[in-house]
């Protein structure tokens, strides 16, 4: 029970740290800038779940990981290719 409560709210905290960082740079810089910083915290926010879900789906008596693995290969892909759109469409280095 107190770990799943842990896990919540460390996503709470990254969607509130997201939040504001987004905030904080827009204000501070421009609005590409501030998508570049929101795109990469959604995906570490993303990623967090994703390695979160395989850790429950090794558990004992879980139902299992049908189609897990193949997905946590894919979300390097897309990972990858969000960084890509990062650096060459928001021109952000």
């Amino acid at each position: 029970m107190t770990e799943d409560r842990s896990l919540e709210r460390i996503v709470r905290i990254g969607i509130a740290l997201g939040i504001a960082g987004t905030i904080s740079i827009w204000a501070a810089r421009d609005a590409r800038d501030a998508a570049g910083f929101l795109t990469g915290a959604s995906l570490s926010i993303f990623s967090f779940h994703t390695l979160r879900r395989l850790g429950e789906g090794l558990q004992p008596g879980s139902p299992g990981l049908r189609g897990s693995a193949a997905f946590f290969g894919f979300r390097y892909v897309l990972i990858g290719a969000a960084a890509y759109g990062i650096v060459k469409l928001l021109v952000i280095s």
